[in-house]
């Protein structure tokens, strides 16, 4: 949809120019029409049993050409500007005119000299010397569009301005233009007072960025598993608190994820990579300790950290700089505990917040319900009882299940924006909603039986790339961010750090894949692919399926799959543009990978057969051998501790090994110090991971080349459980 549709006419974009050209003057002030109504989507996928490898699926109905290059000019300037901000000189009253000053003399002569008043002979003045685009007399010169609004410059505290609106960041005639709201007459570009006031706002305060000024705080919101058409944007449906953010700031309603799974998705959002490149791939893998992340970045510009998440120890999100999770003990960790801390809160703060409303099982409000409310199937049934709902288990779907599905679906998502309703109203109490830009998005999207399945890469152990697992909700609300905006173009998660560090006044570090999305404010579509890489089965993918890959890119109409290491699918339909690009994509994948590597160092597991020889010498502490850990005893917490000093430069590495069958993981992950704590974990979650007793470890001491004997443990469930 195009944010900014009939701007007085019919755009015509000035190239060059010569003195005395002449350009078209607004006989009045322009009004903006409504927005027309975004297109509805129909999305056309194949069931679950079609070919996934080589195939290129229509993702939705194409959109306008202009719609889809957008309006902006380069490098997120707003509509029309295209060199530097111009510089206006002082003078002139609101709607008076103040020509250019290389045509401005005394008395009314023109640029060519003149007498000036009848009878009084001119004194000479100094030319003031201008911007190269002022000295040949233009109005606006090469840069502006004659037919272009111009922006308003956002303030950091509390200006007159035209109209309502709230106060922004100002960043110069850079930054985005403040919407009149629709009907509603607005001062164009091509008015001289508008130009004016842009320059006094400018100067009146500093941007972000800039030595002295304060920026604004940042509250990170991610949903685990919200596909993007479970979210209602009507006001009063059935996720007001979201739609509420959405009309206070800008909407992507063409956002993907870039994995079908939690952790690469996430710690793309932190990085800015994608996954092939930031290595997060399959289980237990992690990033370089030295990485510069968003969390390490905005700390070393004077943030307060703040982390509400209860699964960040694990070895995905360790090195990515995020603090020690907000609480202690058993406490449940979510919006409450949030909203309770924004009352304190240092500024400027980072806060990031998790909610796993929306994730299995549906209907209940945890990862793990004493028993199904709706009784039917069985795989209607485990999917209201368990996190995991796994393909080969043997498990079935009846007729009608779909709907049955989709309605407890939709009652965990209502309750996670509840949640994001309390966190915002917390915001709002405290006065911190000026002053805090608000992210909401999703790790990835979630199948309820389109495809004959439930859930998504890590829950059903069987990854696939499909509208309703890569599609997810995105919305930036705050300062520097225009109001009840949708944006046009693409936009993938691994945006999310370049366009909050945008809005911070902060450049992203060399080698960012991701892209700002501020630009879209003003119309431009940011980027024209996005791109997707899985293991074969999240999670829970096999030891021997570890090298296989599942890749794709997409246009937002069309996407094109293929699968790595794996059998090639034959008769499957080609998209050969996108096949090109996804073939670019991966090998610029594999040369930023080793980039990341040359300058980040990453300790290598010992070989296992050297391991089988060291002498089992080293002392497990916690747990005892056969311990059974209680919730309440462990204040939801699983520690292990064994003997040593952290080695210097050399890592002890945990080995283990957990559950059965279909559910059974093994691996290994490194250590820093002699001791790892996991959680607290809320009860619901505890009570999950209990279904993997028992737990099996070991640790390898790399620097005494010695290792511990196993020891196992048993999670025992709060409450009885099943």
């Amino acid at each position: 949809m195009d944010p900014e549709p009939a701007l007085g006419g019919r755009r015509r974009r000035l190239r060059g120019g010569r003195p005395g050209h002449s350009l078209r003057r607004p006989a009045g002030l322009d009004v903006d029409p409504p927005p027309p109504p975004p297109a509805p989507r129909d999305a056309l996928v194949p069931r679950r049993g079609a070919p996934l490898g080589g195939g290129a699926r229509p993702l939705g109905p194409a959109r306008p050409a202009a719609a889809r290059r957008g309006l902006a000019g380069p490098r997120g300037r707003p509509p029309g500007v295209r060199g530097a901000p111009l510089r206006l000189l002082r003078g002139g009253a609101a709607g008076q005119e103040v020509p250019p000053p290389a045509v401005r003399r005394p008395g009314g002569a023109d640029a060519a000299g003149g007498a000036g008043r009848r009878g009084v002979p001119r004194r000479p003045r100094r030319r003031a010397r201008l911007p190269r685009r002022h000295r040949d007399g233009r109005r606006g010169g090469p840069g502006l569009h004659p037919d272009a609004d111009v922006p308003l410059a956002r303030p950091v505290r509390q200006l007159p301005r035209l109209g309502p609106g709230r106060p922004r960041l100002a960043r110069g005639l850079a930054a985005q233009p403040l919407p009149p709201p629709a009907g509603r007459r607005h001062v164009t570009g091509r008015t001289p007072a508008a130009l004016l006031l842009a320059a006094l706002l400018s100067t009146a305060c500093a941007p972000a960025g800039r030595p002295g000024a304060q920026p604004p705080n940042v509250l990170l919101l991610t949903a685990d598993s919200l596909r993007a058409d479970a979210v209602d944007w009507t006001p009063g449906g059935a996720t007001p608190a979201l739609a509420s953010l959405a009309a206070s700031g800008v909407r992507f309603e063409d956002a993907f994820t870039v994995a079908p799974w939690t952790a690469p998705a996430l710690v793309s959002v932190f990085t800015g990579l994608y996954p092939p490149t930031h290595g997060v791939l399959n289980r237990d893998d992690t990033t370089p300790a030295s990485l510069p992340t968003l969390p390490r970045l905005l700390a070393g510009r004077g943030f307060t950290l703040a982390n509400f998440g209860f699964f960040t120890t694990v070895s995905y999100y360790r090195n990515l700089g995020l603090p020690q999770q907000a609480v202690e003990g058993a406490e449940v960790i979510g919006a409450r505990v949030l909203a309770d801390w924004l009352g304190a809160a240092p500024e400027p703060f980072f806060a990031w917040l998790h909610l796993v409303d929306p994730h299995l099982p549906y209907g209940a409000t945890g990862y793990e319900a004493a028993e199904a409310r709706v009784k039917g199937s069985s795989g209607l049934e485990r999917a209201q009882v368990s996190a995991t709902v796994p393909l080969g288990a043997g498990l079935a779907f009846g007729e009608g299940d779909r709907e049955k599905i989709r309605a407890l679906y939709q009652e965990d998502v209502s309750r996670m924006d509840r949640s994001v309703g309390e966190v915002l109203a917390a915001l709002a109490a405290r006065g911190l909603s000026s002053r805090t830009v608000v992210l909401f998005t999703a790790d990835h999207g979630e199948e309820l039986l389109e495809h004959g399945w439930v859930g998504h890469a890590s829950t059903s152990g069987e990854a696939s790339l499909t509208e309703e697992v890569l599609r997810v909700p995105l919305v930036v609300a705050g300062p520097g961010v225009p109001v009840g905006r949708v944006a046009p173009g693409l936009a993938q998660v691994v945006d999310v750090a370049p366009t909050l560090l945008d809005l911070c006044g902060l450049s992203p570090p060399p080698g960012t894949q991701g892209v700002s999305l501020v630009p879209a404010f003003a119309g431009k579509a940011p980027r024209r692919r996005v791109y997707f890489d899985t293991t074969p089965g999240g999670h829970l993918t096999p030891e021997g399926r570890r090298a296989e890959r599942l890749q794709g890119a997409g246009d937002g109409r069309r996407l094109h799959v293929e699968r790595l290491g794996a059998e090639a699918r034959p008769g499957d339909p080609k998209s050969p543009d996108l096949a090109k690009d996804l073939a670019r994509f991966r090998k610029e994948q594999a040369r930023a990978r080793l980039r990341l590597l040359s300058g980040h160092s990453l300790s290598e597991r010992p070989d296992p057969a050297e391991v089988d020889r060291w002498p089992e010498t080293l002392a497990v502490l916690v747990p005892a051998d056969g311990a059974a850990l209680g919730f309440a005893a462990e204040r939801g917490e699983i520690r292990l501790r064994w003997e040593g000093d952290a080695p210097s430069g050399s890592p002890f590495w945990v080995e283990y090994d957990v559950g059965s069958g279909l559910l059974s993981a093994r691996g290994a992950f490194p250590v820093e110090e002699p001791r790892i704590s996991f959680g607290p974990f809320p009860v619901a979650f505890w009570n999950d991971l209990a279904g993997y007793s028992p737990f099996r470890f070991r640790v390898l001491d790399t620097a005494g080349r010695r290792r511990s004997a196993w020891r196992s443990f048993r999670l025992e469930k709060e409450g009885g459980g099943r």
